[in-house]
């Protein structure tokens, strides 16, 4: 069976316990609902934004502890654009106001009988304005020096901040204390001190740098220069699917990637942040322009098979009942 996902997540990173719970937060927008929109036409989406998901905004100074909107189920990347910045819209406004163009779209194939492909159903799972590439913040890249190797890491909590004692020591899944290795290049998301044996002691929380992007558990280690060396700097927080949209070197412009270019997405991966919005209020002078953070999302389907689908004309037995 398929893995589905609701595409936010809890301020706190843990996933809604159910539709209703999820709806409560959903409500707290003023408007980007579905299926009727602000002026009363139809909307074939929903909004995520400021009121219902502020952790989803992400933080330039703790990125780490903003939670992306998450992909609904396994797919594969048919389309993205990937803005630089944001667009400038020239209006009659006292500066130009800013409006994300940048979006993902993933071809998820749902397949209640593996035998019978005249039960599957194509969806299309759609984020758009979602955060640009300016959004994310770049960090420090350290290498592991000689001396560095065999530097235990140490643990990393939502409550660090508050900590005066360093943190307990990571272990392997054989007991064993978890080292650095010469060479390794860490990216350097946040630095602290931390008591080690009553003395401070400077640490910083790092993440592996894989294939050129951060990946992996976040951990604390020890920031003795003899330990780690800078090594230049990159973007932290940049989900998969869009990191190979930055390798693949086009933005600004829509990209349908060919078939060795292929990026695939599980359910739960991270897809992106709340894009910024300016609105202005054209019944005032001068006019009064705010800003608002969010994400338009559908999940569509041109699959001629929707009727028998919603029918349920293959009498599936298998999977969760909703009504």
């Amino acid at each position: 069976m398929i893995n589905i996902r609701y595409p936010v997540r809890k301020a706190d990173g843990r996933d809604y316990k159910n539709y209703d719970e999820l709806l409560t937060d959903i409500r707290k927008n003023a408007h980007g609902w579905w299926l009727l929109g602000i002026s009363h036409y139809w909307h074939g989406g929903i909004h995520i934004g400021t009121s219902s998901s502020p952790a989803s905004v992400l933080n330039q100074d703790t990125p780490e502890k903003s939670v992306p909107l998450q992909f609904m189920m396994d797919g594969e990347v048919v389309a993205w654009r990937v803005n630089r910045d944001y667009a400038a819209i020239e209006c009659y406004q006292e500066r130009p106001l800013r409006q994300s163009g940048t979006f993902v779209l993933v071809k998820s194939v749902y397949k209640p009988d593996e035998q019978d492909e005249s039960s599957w159903l194509t969806l299309y799972q759609l984020y758009m304005h979602i955060a640009p590439l300016s959004e994310f913040p770049k960090r420090p890249l350290y290498r592991v020096t000689q001396k560095g190797h065999g530097v235990r890491m140490r643990k990393h909590s939502r409550h660090d901040d508050s900590r005066e004692i360093v943190p307990d020591v990571l272990a392997n899944k054989h007991g064993h204390a978890r080292t650095l290795m010469q060479g390794e290049t860490l990216t350097v998301l946040q630095q602290k001190s931390f008591l080690l044996e009553q003395r401070p002691e400077p640490f910083t929380l790092v993440q592996c740098l894989q294939d050129g992007n951060p990946a992996g558990d976040l951990f604390w280690v020890s920031m003795r220069p003899e330990y780690l060396e800078p090594d230049g700097e990159c973007y932290v927080y940049l989900p998969d699917w869009m990191h190979s949209a930055l390798n693949h070197g086009v933005f600004d412009d829509v990209v349908v990637p060919s078939a060795p270019l292929k990026v695939t997405v599980k359910a739960g991966d991270p897809v992106g942040f709340l894009g910024a919005q300016d609105l202005a209020d054209e019944d005032n002078y001068p006019q009064i322009i705010t800003t608002d953070y969010k994400a338009h999302i559908e999940l569509l389907s041109p699959d001629e098979h929707v009727p028998d689908f919603v029918a349920n004309a293959k009498a599936i037995k298998t999977g969760k009942t909703v009504h």
